[in-house]
């Protein structure tokens, strides 16, 4: 096995190559001293050495010189990394530098070289299809789209390149969305997997499991994930802007309630996590004895929410006239998924029985949606035709009129309309209907809080920014209308 000795003024980078490199099958010896070079050279014999010309303490000349009349050195090859204009290549010339290796080192074209030198075929993988990646931030929000292949080292430079990112950023507790559209089996283990979701073990990052979404219908990838302990309290969300939606958790404000003081029949505004991340209650569902007896069952003593608010704030009454008795037969129904509870994953069938239940009850009620875009009203009628009787009309006189001829329970208006305006039509709606009766949903593409007080002021805080998803529309329509007969 070649040694190559690396002597670098980052430690990051010297932890990345030290593991990096053992997957082609060298050993790695590192250091950041450069007046410990030479010394440690000796000591380590190595095959390679490889030197950041910006390292602490090094006298490059003085080295190469004592390394070029050394007999146990002179022949060992040297790389430099760092950007050397010409004529500090010149003048290093007489000391046979076998490479220049321009900063920031590109890993992948780092191993060919070495390759190279110890005359080694370079690394193939042994998939026709190779591993295939996407990856963008926002703000905190790493989104990284994986197929094909997990192959080790290529996802050790993907990890080695946001673990940079966070240190240069100052980010200190990044989140992810993995997208896994298509994925060999093969490449689906345990291993595998520990490397993918490596920086929860980063030091200097704050990486829980509630920080890692993942978005996939890969049946196999998510069945490998619910296997291990250690993953499978990952959520599994539906959609890429659920997704996005639910890594934007204030995780700065963690507070606990007690589960000795949950009471049956009180409704929390937030999600309700266990210590491991599992959501344990979605947010608006009826706390029952059963799901008290359950948790206690399994001595969990407290649960988590993020949110400056008190909870005293978090509660809601539950003595409406939506179907209270229904939504605890459905609340319930999370005992009955006694494998997901105890892998604390999130029940994503309780969302979608709630949702069907919801639009099975408002199936014979009217929406009206108003705008002056016909691609809009198009995609949101056609979204909305299985759950509502939807009608699209445009701006004018005649749409109050329309609104009174017929009982509605939601008003979707484009932020733009005039004659009258999305202020002008909402105020007349919330001067015959509160929101209890009517919920109005304001669809625009961006908006500042200004406007939204404005709005809220006015009579709604259902504030739905597009582009989204059929799926994100539903979610939003159900969130809102209840939102809207609990206040």
């Amino acid at each position: 096995m070649p040694k190559i000795l690396i002597m670098y003024p980052n430690k990051m980078f010297l932890e990345f190559s030290k593991n990096y490199l053992s997957r082609f099958a060298y050993e790695v010896v590192t250091g950041i001293d450069g007046a410990s070079l030479y010394n440690t050279a000796a000591k380590t014999n190595p095959d390679l050495i490889l030197i950041g010309r910006n390292l602490p303490g090094l006298e490059l000349a003085s080295f190469l010189f004592k390394k070029k009349v050394s007999n146990t050195l002179k022949n060992i090859p040297v790389y430099l990394v760092g950007n050397f204009s010409t004529k500090e290549i010149l003048q290093l010339k007489e000391y046979n530098i076998d490479a220049y290796i321009s900063s920031p080192i590109n890993p992948s074209a780092l191993v060919e070289r070495i390759n190279t030198t110890f005359k080694i075929s370079n690394y193939s993988t042994s998939k026709s299809t190779p591993m295939l990646t996407d990856i963008h931030v926002k703000g905190k929000i790493f989104v990284l789209q994986i197929e094909a292949n997990l192959e080790p080292d290529k996802i050790d430079i993907l990890n080695f390149k946001i673990r940079s990112y966070c240190a240069e950023k100052k980010i200190k507790d990044p989140r992810f969305l993995f997208i896994i559209p298509s994925m060999y089996p093969e490449t689906i283990n345990c291993e595998n997997l520990e490397i993918l979701f490596h920086s929860r073990q980063y030091p200097e990052l704050s990486v829980t499991n509630r920080q890692i979404k993942i978005l996939s219908k890969n049946a196999h990838f998510l069945e490998t994930l619910k296997k291990h302990e250690q993953f499978s309290s990952f959520e599994i969300i539906p959609d890429y802007i659920y997704g996005l939606e639910r890594l934007n958790v204030d995780f700065d404000n963690m507070q606990t309630i007690p589960v000795n003081y949950l009471t049956a029949g009180a409704k929390y505004i937030l999600d309700l996590y266990d210590n491991d991340g599992g959501l344990r209650v979605p947010a608006r569902t009826i706390i029952t004895d059963k799901m008290i007896e359950y948790f206690k069952s399994v001595e969990l003593r407290h649960l988590i929410y993020y949110s400056n608010k008190d909870i005293t704030e978090l509660m809601q009454n539950t003595d409406e006239d939506f179907a209270v008795k229904d939504e605890i037969t459905i609340a319930d129904s999370l005992l009955n998924q006694t494998d997901e509870m105890e892998n604390h994953t999130v029940v994503n069938e309780n969302m979608d029985e709630k949702m069907k239940l919801f639009f099975n009850k408002i199936r014979d009620y009217n929406c009206m949606v108003i705008t002056e875009v016909k691609e809009d009203g198009d995609f949101i009628r056609n979204s909305l035709d299985d759950s509502l009787k939807v009608s699209v009309e445009r701006s004018g006189a005649d749409v109050l009129m329309l609104l009174d001829q017929k009982k509605y329970i939601l008003v979707i208006v484009d932020i733009n309309v005039n004659n009258p305006s999305a202020y002008e039509i909402l105020s007349s709606i919330r001067s015959k209907a509160s929101r209890r009766k009517i919920s109005v949903i304001i669809n625009t593409k961006s908006i500042d809080m200004i406007t939204v007080n404005k709005f809220k002021k006015l009579g709604t805080d259902c504030i739905l920014v597009y582009p989204y998803s059929k799926q994100k529309l539903l979610h939003k329509v159900f969130e809102f209308v209840t939102q809207d007969r609990e206040n």
